[in-house]
């Protein structure tokens, strides 16, 4: 059983598992299917098409699947995966954009069009994604960091605080500074994950 609050708005065309909590003045509106055990909080705004997993949390003020930022393409569409915390003010835009499973992104972070975060990503407060942007599983983006438009980050790596990320950044790598500059290998998030590059043979 859902439970949606009197003054939410759920359009004709959602489609909702169960256990899901919607909070007031919620607007979910379009063809959109969200699974089981999500809490939508209050004001949060989702635009169809798009598809959401399960237990996730959705705080107050978020915006999923605006149109997309390029003039005269304005489409929609995002999913998102399963048991992502989205803190207040995350925007995510529309265009064929995709978050994975287990993510955190916290307050004012920014995921533009087409873009593709992968697994146990973690973007802090502000940080923001150019159009067209691939994050690998475990990459972690640190507070005001910049990501243009294009850019891979890699599996696992690090961007520090306010760093402007203008081109690729390697698995597992440390990146900090405007432009962003590679200062060694990201060993506390090997150590977090158990993952990361093989040592070099001795």
């Amino acid at each position: 059983m859902n439970e949606i609050h009197p003054t939410a708005i759920v359009g004709p065309d959602v489609r909702l598992g169960d256990n899901n909590t919607v909070g007031p003045f919620a607007v979910l509106d379009g063809e959109i299917v969200i699974g089981n055990g999500n809490s939508i909080g209050p004001h949060a705004v989702v635009f169809g098409p798009c598809t959401i997993g399960d237990d996730n949390l959705v705080e107050p003020h978020v915006v999923i699947n605006t149109t997309s930022a390029i003039r005269d393409h304005l489409e929609r569409g995002t999913n998102i995966g399963s048991r992502n915390v989205l803190k207040e003010f995350v925007s995510i835009g529309g265009r064929a954009s995709a978050v994975g499973d287990d993510c955190f992104l916290m307050d004012k972070a920014h995921v533009a069009h087409n873009c593709r975060v992968g697994n146990h990503v973690t973007m802090a407060s502000s940080a923001i994604l150019g159009g067209h942007v691939v994050v690998g599983d475990y990459a972690t983006l640190g507070i005001g960091a910049s990501v243009h438009q294009r850019v891979v980050i890699g599996e696992g790596a690090m961007v520090g605080m306010n760093a402007a990320v203008t081109t690729d950044v390697e698995p597992w790598n440390t990146v900090v500074g405007s432009p962003a500059r590679s200062i060694g290998l990201n060993t506390k998030g090997m150590e977090i994950w158990g993952r990361g590059p093989e040592p070099a043979p001795e």
